[in-house]
């Protein structure tokens, strides 16, 4: 639904969302494009890294939550 591009230790607000489940996936942007890259065959690059997180966030109707989450570093080849 929403993209944040982050560096380093940021806190992030996410407002005005419909009552339900949601997922948090982050893409470990290395060519700094802003979006994923699948990697090539033929230049030998791999796609860019992602993690998720394994639990769904289960957003309530006028509820606020607070959820502090550590993003892994990316994992190595």
């Amino acid at each position: 639904i929403k993209s944040f591009s982050i560096k380093g230790n940021t806190k992030l607000r996410f407002a005005n969302y419909p009552a339900g489940k949601y997922m948090i996936r982050v893409i470990y942007d290395e060519n700094r494009n802003a979006i994923w890259d699948t990697g090539n065959v033929k230049a030998g690059t791999q796609p860019e890294k992602v993690w998720y997180l394994k639990a769904l966030l289960d957003l309530k109707p006028n509820w606020e939550r607070e959820d502090p989450l550590a993003i892994p570093p990316p994992p190595k080849d």
